[in-house]
């Protein structure tokens, strides 16, 4: 095989260099309301510190834990405070405590005067869930159910419109951010070329069209990936046994943040050989994004074992796939 024909091969699929972006996370403010004050405390600084869990790619730890169960049971115990009316309390808990988990814009909750007599309707995101007395509103420090329903609305929206209020919120629902997550995705996954990045994004667009922060995907895909391997044939002349070989995986899959990860290709295989056929089809196994091995046979049932290590990887640069895997993804946002 001609090297100089790998090298250029090589060089073909590099990605372009692109400069990647830094960000740091403020801590905003937000205006309280006279109903549920207690439902604004910390609110603030919990959305600080979820942008700078999404910066670095690290879970939440305990005090974000401990701010969304006692932001839950804060809720559930003001509902309940509300005694003279009655509407499903749990129901307007569990949608605005779902909604925190998953960072996304709780139900809106409002309450308009029925044709300006004593009742009010109670809406949930525009469904009714139930008709209350005007008057009994009144003891709860607002006029009447519309003004009530505002507030306690606000306050359920605060941690929301806090983690939106951050700097950082934008750009964070826009993917346009550099974080360890990502990093560790290209630092420390199999190396992928243009075309693969591109067959990724595609396959993802669905994910990377959500709202909420996306983070990196569980496993890669390959399509048409070159690869340099030494590859040996126990049926090839002595002499030409061991020979490089340039092999391209037709498609693969790799899990590549398993605790072991591991991956296969459907390969086919070519080395320079006068003694058997120079083409060869198999499998291609990948272990710890690093190695990968396997065997090929051809239609003389001349087999053959292989094994490689990520030369890609040497080439490539995280930057510049994270760039390149946004810019492609901004195609399917817009």
């Amino acid at each position: 095989m001609n090297k100089l024909l790998l090298c250029l091969m090589l060089l073909f699929v590099i990605p372009h260099t692109m400069v990647a972006q830094e960000f740091e996370c403020a801590e905003g403010t937000l205006q309280k309301h006279s109903v549920f004050e207690n439902m604004y405390v910390g609110v603030n600084s919990f959305a600080k510190k979820l942008c700078e869990s999404m910066i670095d790619g690290s879970d939440y730890d305990e005090p974000m834990k401990l701010f969304i169960i006692d932001w839950k049971e804060k809720l559930t115990l003001n509902l309940q405070a509300l005694d003279k009316l009655k509407f499903d309390k749990d129901l307007v808990v569990n949608s605005s405590y779902q909604a925190l988990l998953a960072f996304k814009q709780p139900l809106n909750i409002r309450a308009t005067n029925v044709n300006n007599g004593p009742e009010a309707d109670l809406q949930l995101n525009g469904s009714s869930i139930a008709t209350l007395k005007t008057i009994d509103c009144k003891p709860y420090k607002k006029k009447n159910c519309k003004l009530l329903f505002n507030d306690i609305n606000q306050a359920i929206l605060a941690p929301y419109d806090a983690i939106q209020k951050n700097t950082l919120a934008r750009k964070i629902s826009a993917h346009e951010f550099k974080n360890k997550a990502w990093t560790n995705y290209f630092s420390n996954s199999r190396s992928q070329t243009s075309l693969d990045l591109f067959i990724n994004t595609w396959y993802y667009k669905k994910d990377l069209q959500k709202e909420t922060y996306v983070g990196p995907p569980n496993k890669q895909y390959f399509f048409i990936h070159p690869s340099v391997i030494m590859h040996y044939s126990d049926d090839a002349d002595k002499g030409e046994r061991m020979k490089e070989a340039l092999a391209i995986e037709w498609f693969g899959v790799n899990y590549w943040n398993r605790s072991t990860p591991l991956g296969w290709s459907v390969i086919s295989a070519y080395a320079d050989r006068a003694s058997v056929k120079s083409v060869s089809h198999g499998l291609m196994l990948h272990v710890n994004n690093s190695y990968s091995f396997g065997f090929t046979t051809n239609s003389d049932n001349e087999h053959g074992v292989f094994v490689t290590f990520d030369l890609l990887k040497l080439f490539e640069d995280s930057k510049s796939n994270y760039k390149n895997y946004i810019n492609s993804a901004k195609g399917y946002l817009n």
